[in-house]
């Protein structure tokens, strides 16, 4: 034991006394959910900042740090000692994670944003799926993701310990204090809530300029009133996981429930997370005679009344 315990001590003196030539300068270091004390050391190694990840981890394990390493970004200079380091590591970060969730991202394309800042975008998922807090957002119909659709996009500046979860939250509570808001002034039920959401959802991935989603909106209530189909190539897309330019007539045969292709109405839920311009849009739509629209050259659409106007369109613009 006593030779075991001098072995550790002549380690861990390694660690904190070794040489650190070139690495004097400080710098910002990302530490992300997931990342144990090796994976810390690596990162710290691979900067300059340290020589060996797992003489680092050996010290983390060794000083009790290994549990208390907290994700956040930390100011460290190669002139600290391993010790030192270690102590920065596991108290409060000098940088929050901050994240921007664009208007029309899924909830698979913000864990893709997590995952992209090294945080867990599978967690963020998980978490999503099991997300259920308040009653417009309950549906008996099969849908991916209850809470999909009542995420509010914004900049959320996210809690250190558990980024994931507070994302979750404070999307969910900017969506009350925002559309939710708007969306009960109305006198609205929880019912008309998830319908004027969902279709805030299809307007969002279908409108390509900010002036068609009123316009867009029009054309969708148009086709409900006349007890049309939607067919909206947007809840394709997201039935299928990506953004298709061009939908073949295998795709828009995919059984689904929000195939809207296939069945009449509205899809069970939201398909993405709408803004505010886009719920706004749903419940004041434009006051149009449209039925058709379809991606023109300039950016934008072409709406027709008529289905042999929308296809005379279609042949003469060379349109898919």
């Amino acid at each position: 034991m006593m030779a075991a315990a001098g072995l550790a001590g002549m380690v861990v003196a390694v660690v904190i006394h070794q040489g650190q030539p070139e690495r004097t300068k400080t710098q910002i270091v990302s530490v992300t959910s997931g990342m144990g004390a090796y994976e810390v050391g690596q990162l710290l190694a691979e900067r300059g900042i340290i020589f060996s990840p797992l003489l680092f981890k050996l010290e983390a394990r060794l000083t009790g740090v290994d549990e208390r390493i907290r994700v956040g970004s930390y100011k460290i200079s190669a002139d600290m000692s391993t010790r030192q380091i270690l102590a920065v590591l596991s108290a409060v970060p000098d940088q929050e994670p901050r994240i921007t969730v664009p208007e029309g991202f899924t909830v698979d394309k913000i864990a893709g944003l997590l995952t992209d800042k090294g945080l867990d975008g599978e967690k963020f998922k998980i978490l999503a799926g099991e997300f259920r807090p308040h009653g417009y957002m309950l549906t008996e119909q099969p849908v991916r993701y209850p809470c999909e659709g009542f995420l509010f996009p914004d900049t959320y500046d996210l809690d250190i310990v558990t980024p994931e979860k507070s994302l979750l939250l404070a999307m969910d509570a900017r969506f009350g204090s925002k559309a939710a808001t708007m969306l009960r002034e109305k006198g609205l039920t929880d019912d008309g809530i998830r319908a004027i959401v969902t279709m805030a959802s299809l307007i969002e991935r279908e409108a390509r300029l900010p002036a068609e989603r009123k316009i867009i909106a029009s054309v969708f209530y148009n086709r409900l009133a006349a007890g049309m189909p939607l067919q909206s190539c947007a809840s394709v897309q997201y039935i299928i996981g990506y953004e298709k330019e061009v939908l073949s007539l295998e795709d828009t045969m995919t059984p689904s429930p929000y195939n809207t292709y296939l069945h009449l109405g509205l899809p069970p839920g939201p398909i993405c997370n709408p803004g505010e311009a886009s719920i706004e849009a749903a419940l004041f739509p434009e006051n149009t005679d449209y039925l058709y629209f379809v991606a023109d050259n300039r950016g934008g659409h072409h709406f027709s009344k008529t289905y042999d106007e929308h296809l005379r369109y279609i042949n003469e613009n060379g349109q898919n």
